[in-house]
């Protein structure tokens, strides 16, 4: 029974999406970020994509949402939410870069994670462990390097008569003392 009720959710969904800023709405909001010159399309979509889905930052992404595309140089999109009729979000060609590149390296989300955020929170963690190990490497190999070199310094001090680190005058070399005459 929730399952055949829930099969029938998108389309009412839809449905009141299309109520909420209506669908000639839409269309008259689609034509004029377009332009007299531009073609574009328009679709409602119930399913998220790869520029419009829940994050652990915003994890409230609307559903339905129109999807207005226009065909200028930089191929820009308008994401609305019909039932607020407030915008999204606005991509182009730069921006979705961006996207790809930050979101997508830097904080691994990636489109087969957006489900499964129990595994994406493993691999940040895992990722996070491993950058800190690879810190702790480095200030280790770091450490012994300077301690190495210190010793080093030492020895050299040492072996030519220099002052040791440390030490407040060097050895005053006396002649010896002659004994007394009368």
């Amino acid at each position: 029974m929730a399952h055949s009720a829930r099969r029938g959710a998108p389309e009412r969904a839809q449905r009141a999406a299309l109520r909420a800023l209506g669908a000639g709405e839409l269309a008259a909001l689609a034509a004029r970020l377009a332009g007299p010159s531009l073609r574009h399309s328009l679709a409602i979509a119930n399913v998220f994509d790869a520029y419009h889905y829940p994050t652990h930052g915003s994890p409230d992404a609307a559903l339905p949402y129109a999807r207005i595309a226009l065909q200028d140089e930089e191929q820009t999109t308008y994401y609305v939410d019909p039932a607020r009729a407030r915008l999204l979000a606005m991509h182009t060609t730069r921006t979705r870069l961006a996207r790809w590149l930050f979101q997508g390296l830097h904080c691994i989300d990636l489109p087969p994670l957006y489900e499964q955020r129990v595994l994406w929170r493993t691999l940040m963690i895992g990722a996070m462990a491993l950058g800190g190990a690879l810190s702790g490497l480095g200030l280790l190999m770091t450490w012994r390097r300077w301690r190495r070199a210190a010793r080093r310094r030492g020895r050299r001090r040492v072996a030519t008569g220099a002052l040791l680190p440390g030490t407040r005058a060097a050895a005053v070399v006396r002649a010896p003392e002659q004994p007394e005459r009368s």
